[in-house]
């Protein structure tokens, strides 16, 4: 297994991993549009950061995100857009080697801290406790409520 920086040519098997995710996820009810996750994985890979961990040259797992100042203040914290490890994958190492890449580099740029979400709704106990166990406190919760357009 080893970890790296992701690159542009790393796109499309990222935008597979990501619909993989997708499939799995609360998301899953909601569009998934390969376009627009090339696009969103491209401007991540220009302006922040994406990780990937390979195994024979294959992607298995990547976070993607970055840092930027908090709404309120200059202090600058990091944060994840995706954290995905394929479930073939988790049982070792993997997450906590990519989250650890990512942590050295928010602190690189400055970020006095890391906030990471569960959004998808999927392992939310194990992930948090994986969490937990890398140093995180738990500082919030995430709530959902589907509305509906009138036509």
């Amino acid at each position: 297994m080893s970890i790296r920086p992701g690159t542009l040519a790393d796109v499309p098997a990222l935008v597979g991993l990501g619909e993989r995710l997708h499939a799995l996820s609360s998301y899953a009810p909601l569009s998934f549009d390969r376009e627009k996750v090339a696009g969103v994985l491209a401007r991540v890979i220009e302006g922040g950061v994406v990780y990937v961990a390979t195994r024979n040259e294959q992607i298995v797992g990547g976070i993607a995100g970055g840092v930027t100042e908090h709404w309120f203040g200059h202090s600058l914290h990091g944060y994840d857009v995706s954290f995905f490890v394929d479930p073939a994958h988790r049982h070792g190492i993997t997450a906590a080697r990519l989250l650890g890449c990512f942590e050295q580099w928010c602190k690189a740029r400055g970020a006095v801290e890391v906030r990471l979400g569960i959004t998808t709704g999927l392992d939310v106990e194990a992930t948090s406790r994986f969490y937990e166990s890398q140093g995180y406190a738990r500082s919030g919760a995430l709530f959902t409520k589907e509305v509906h357009h009138g036509h």
